[in-house]
């Protein structure tokens, strides 16, 4: 049994997260070769998100040093920002526009997941050795102040 529950339980979520990547991939394919409109950058955040996540669950499924992904997690944040900058900005009358709210709740969405995926990987402190899972090694950064931000997310 590792530090987040039985192992049966992490293995599987992690080949959820896993699972989930590839569907992403697996979209992104699709519509390249069948040129059928899809949301990149969301597809590419899924991806993204499903290996980061395992590799937090399994030591050995750990793809990027820690720093990689917050910088990678940090770009991806202020790209949905951007994007709902762009969004308000180009259709100020979003109460009416259908398809601009459709789009406005995929970027908070994701830019929310952005931000609190950058969380995690700021709060890891490094692993202990022979540690069984990367997030085992948690803890609150910047001391009391931050504990209730992950309820924000």
């Amino acid at each position: 049994m590792s530090g987040l529950g039985p192992a049966w339980l992490v293995d599987a979520l992690a080949a959820v997260m896993l699972a989930t990547a590839g569907y992403s991939v697996a979209r992104l394919l699709a519509s390249w070769r069948w040129r059928r409109p899809v949301h990149y950058d969301i597809n590419v955040a899924h991806t993204v998100m499903g290996v980061a996540m395992a590799g937090m669950l399994i030591a050995a499924l750990h793809t990027l040093p820690t720093g990689v992904w917050e910088g990678v997690f940090g770009v991806l944040g202020v790209w949905f920002l951007g994007r709902i900058v762009l969004l308000v900005v180009r259709r100020p009358d979003l109460v009416n526009d259908l398809d601009a709210r459709h789009h406005l709740g995929h970027y908070v969405a994701h830019g929310a997941m952005s931000a609190a995926m950058l969380y995690m990987f700021l709060a890891i402190a490094p692993a202990v050795a022979g540690a069984p899972t990367v997030m085992g090694g948690m803890t609150a950064p910047h001391g009391a102040a931050a504990l209730g931000l992950p309820l924000v997310f």
